[in-house]
């Protein structure tokens, strides 16, 4: 009886014990404990927690107490905007636009602050808007199209190739790229995708 009952009360648990995990990342952080809250934020973020891979990617992302590195940020902060986190996405597209930790992609950077300005955020909004007169028609009627078509991955889990390219994500692979669809220089081609 205690090997049937012992998984259903972690299962029943595990929601409140990760919120208590966090909170406690939450006290060490605002403590300047910034190691202490990486430490147990990590491996929430790793497990698929939207809210800790949001923390982390900002440690990262400002070197709080840990060294600065924008590959980490940006990994963390796509596990999140996959998630449908907000402040995730409008982080993340300003980092496809600046180029910094993942190559430089309108489209993504199009995703990312369309599926922020769809729940509200209005700077997502302006910058989507601002970035349209700097896209060709094929990058805009493709951004589009993805956007319309993403939906959210509950507990998307974080590795090293989510940060990549669009065309590189897994899950981007069984789309169709428009023939006139321009790749940046530093991207492969649709062709030497494997």
């Amino acid at each position: 009886m205690a090997a049937f009952l012992l998984p259903v009360l972690l299962l029943v648990a595990g929601p409140q014990a990760r919120a208590a995990n966090f909170a406690e990342g939450v006290a060490a952080y605002d403590g300047g404990d910034y190691q202490t809250a990486v430490d147990i934020w990590r491996p929430l973020a790793d497990e698929g927690d939207a809210k800790a891979q949001l923390a982390v990617a900002s440690i990262y992302h400002f070197g709080e107490g840990l060294p600065q590195n924008d590959r980490l940020a940006a990994m963390y902060y796509r596990a999140a905007a996959e998630q449908g986190e907000r402040v995730a996405q409008v982080i993340l597209a300003d980092f496809y636009m600046a180029g910094r930790g993942i190559p430089r992609d309108v489209v993504g950077a199009y995703l990312w602050y369309d599926q922020a300005a769809r729940q509200g955020d209005e700077r997502a909004a302006s910058a989507r808007d601002d970035l349209i007169a700097l896209m060709t028609g094929a990058q805009f009627n493709w951004a589009q199209s993805l956007s319309e078509n993403w939906e959210p991955i509950p507990g998307f889990i974080p590795t090293a190739t989510c940060s990549c390219s669009l065309r590189k994500a897994s899950r981007w692979r069984d789309f169709d790229f428009p023939e006139d669809w321009e790749f940046p220089e530093d991207q492969p081609k649709a062709a030497e995708t494997p």
